[in-house]
């Protein structure tokens, strides 16, 4: 048996990591047959506590997961610690949304670094942006702006690190939208059966500004309001970039549900929730080119699982007019992106990607001479 133990840290109650974890332990029996993994879940407040029990605590390997709250040098710190007293494999899980992230600095004291997703050229984790984040690094140049300093990134310290970095999941397999029990996943699955739209594109969003997002997503999600306003008079569009929670989140899942098209712009990061609602539902998602990411499940690709429109919405209006012209070929990319995350949801991808990376972890693991246990690889039961 193979005892992985799971320390998570946060200083408020963050239920973006139970999203990230609950995948990992709805597969913790398949795991036990199949792996001979044995899972434990420690929850902290602050840093110290998490460096004290991962220490204490009598494992094989540690996956830990730390909050964005925490500086850059305040995680370094606490890594190091924990590589100190702890013999065995680490795998770092970053369930930040963006492909970015602050904290590279700790990738050389880890074995493993999980990210839900990636960029898909590696390489340009070994330099430095404007903000770190490649979609805000957009709007800064188009705009001229700095964002009051904000950043969200950091540089790989060496191009040895690259093969530490490892692609998980994603925020799609979350319990709030694919749990077998859920309310809403029974919303979005009768969403799939035929039936006649009444809007044609819809795009519901936030503009409520928050001090540490900065001001990019905002000036981002205008450029598709002002881009959707051409379609307005020709289509039945439903186009509202306003307050938050305008609308109750009923009458949202109602208007997403009864549309032929949705429109998931950047939120938080590149993937969001908007997205895997869109794609429960049954409508065809129209999102920002995302052919720079690397995630699972993978429902970006062009023309087949979504359609791309460029970063500045330029082409926002005529990428819709081509899908609303095919009703055929428009049904067919949101069958699929469904499909897509059904496979993720509810099969073996989760098991198979968690064994992949536990052997991972053992490849790269460097800080004892002891060998890496041999995995049981046995069929599921």
């Amino acid at each position: 048996m193979l005892r992985l133990h799971v320390v998570t840290q946060t200083p408020v109650p963050e239920i973006v990591i139970d999203w990230t974890l609950d995948p990992l332990w709805k597969r913790a029996d398949a795991l036990r047959r199949r792996a001979g993994l044995q899972m434990h879940r420690t929850d902290c407040t602050t840093l110290d506590a998490a460096v004290n029990a991962a220490v204490a605590h009598p494992a094989d390997m540690l996956m830990l997961l730390t909050s964005w709250r925490e500086t850059a040098a305040a995680t370094l710190d606490a890594v190091r610690r924990v590589r100190e007293g702890f013999r065995g494999p680490i795998v770092y899980f970053d369930w930040f949304d963006q492909t970015s992230s602050p904290f590279l600095d700790i990738v050389p004291h880890v074995d493993l670094y999980l990210k839900k997703q990636l960029l898909r050229d590696r390489e340009a984790y070994l330099t430095d942006s404007l903000t770190g984040f490649m979609p805000a690094d957009f709007v800064a140049r188009q705009r001229g702006m700095h964002f009051n300093g904000w950043r969200f990134g950091s540089v790989l310290p060496g191009r040895e690190h690259l093969s530490k970095l490892m692609v998980g999941w994603n925020v799609g397999l979350g319990s709030h939208l694919v749990s077998p029990g859920n309310r809403l996943k029974r919303l979005y699955l009768k969403a799939t059966r035929p039936f006649l739209p009444s809007i044609d594109v819809f795009y519901r969003v936030s503009l409520a500004p928050k001090a540490d997002l900065g001001t990019w997503q905002p000036i981002h999600r205008l450029e598709v309001h002002e881009a959707l306003k051409a379609l307005e008079g020709r289509h039945r569009v439903v186009n509202v970039a306003g307050a938050a929670r305008a609308i109750s989140h009923m009458q949202f899942r109602r208007e997403l549900s009864s549309s032929k098209l949705a429109i998931s712009p950047f939120s938080w990061g590149e993937v969001c929730d908007r997205d895997f609602e869109v794609v429960l539902s049954g409508v065809a998602m129209v999102k920002p080119d995302m052919s720079h990411c690397v995630t699972d499940p993978d429902i970006y690709v062009a023309n087949e699982t979504y359609y791309p429109i460029a970063w500045d919405s330029s082409d926002l209006a005529e990428v819709c007019e081509r899908a609303l012209s095919d009703d055929a070929g428009r049904r067919r990319v949101a069958r699929q992106a469904y499909e897509v995350t059904a496979e993720w949801a509810f099969g073996d991808r989760v098991t198979e990607r968690m064994i992949e990376v536990v052997e991972a972890a053992w490849r790269h693991h460097r800080a004892t001479p002891a060998p890496a246990p041999a995995l049981t690889l046995a069929a599921a039961a």
